[in-house]
């Protein structure tokens, strides 16, 4: 989780270069939106997929980057990232 310096809360601080919208933290929300914000229900369902794990490599990248696939290194070359 990423807070921003305005009060946003993000999944990953690359979401805010990328222009995805953060939600403001006010009262008592920041548990209900990390259980319940779509963002973070994205990012979940993607890494739980399980993708990559028939690799033998899925210990050095961990599945990648659920976003943002152009960043990832992926040693084993896996076609699910």
């Amino acid at each position: 989780m990423f807070i921003s310096e305005d009060m946003k809360m993000y999944p990953c601080s690359f979401m805010v270069e990328a222009g995805y919208e953060g939600t403001p933290i006010v009262g008592d929300n920041m548990a209900d939106f990390w259980q319940n914000g779509n963002p973070f229900k994205a990012i979940r369902n993607k890494l739980a997929s399980g993708g990559c794990s028939g690799c033998q490599k899925a210990s050095l990248c961990l599945g990648g980057c659920p976003l943002f696939p152009e960043i990832n290194l992926c040693p084993g070359q896996c076609s699910s990232i």
